[in-house]
């Protein structure tokens, strides 16, 4: 058995997802091959894509099609809580029984690496979801720092030099910006950032005010 990991939505550090299309090859080749791959899907950017159902529209339409698969979620970065570490594991399984043998050797394993999770950041996400009014203003707020795509405009922000501009765009979130070019990244002054790597995201939070 092979096991696939895949991105659901804002591909960290390309941000380059896959269309409609290629998700529904990628179902066809699992299905054709069901029992020799395992389909494993890592949500780490779930609402912040295209929206919170776009997002995992692939792992819904692998349940609709009765597919086995993982899907691991986080909410470091939809609820802003990168210090507490809080997600969750999702096994999909095709019988009950199946089901509660996985479940059985994820408490084991969960007992063996430990134990008790903490409980704070955990404890805000449920108390969040589990309130009308405030699940519609997280999910207001959350919206609102949705990349559509709109490459156009992503361009028209970058500090480009060279001629051939080519940054991989064309079928992505805009919300991983990859940076692809040297030319770009020695665009940005010293001055501005002190750390940009030159194959992945700048580190903004080392922007000098005022610049």
């Amino acid at each position: 058995m092979l096991f696939l990991l895949f991105q659901v939505a804002a591909h960290n550090p390309t941000g380059v997802d896959l269309t409609d299309g290629e998700w529904d090859r990628v179902l066809s080749l699992f299905k054709e091959r069901k029992g020799d791959l395992f389909p494993v899907f890592d949500s780490a950017y779930q609402g912040l894509a295209k929206g919170l159902d776009e997002d995992v529209a692939i792992v819904r339409k692998f349940h609709k099609e009765g597919m086995e698969f993982i899907v691991c979620n986080s909410h470091s970065k939809n609820f802003g809580l990168y210090g507490e570490r809080v997600g969750s594991c999702f096994v999909a399984c095709e019988s009950a029984e199946i089901a509660s043998n996985v479940s059985s050797r994820c408490q084991l394993r969960i007992r063996w690496n430990y134990s008790v999770p903490p409980l704070f950041g955990a404890r805000i996400v449920s108390a969040i979801l589990g309130d009308a009014k405030l699940r519609a203003e997280w999910e207001q707020e959350l919206a609102g720092e949705t990349r559509p795509n709109q490459p156009s405009e992503a361009k028209n922000h970058m500090p480009y030099t060279s001629s051939s501009d080519h940054m991989p765009y064309t079928s992505s979130s805009d919300h991983m910006p990859y940076t692809s070019s040297l030319e770009l990244v020695g665009a940005v002054p010293t001055d501005i950032l002190v750390l940009i790597s030159h194959d992945h995201d700048p580190n903004l939070a080392g922007a000098k005010a005022g610049k």
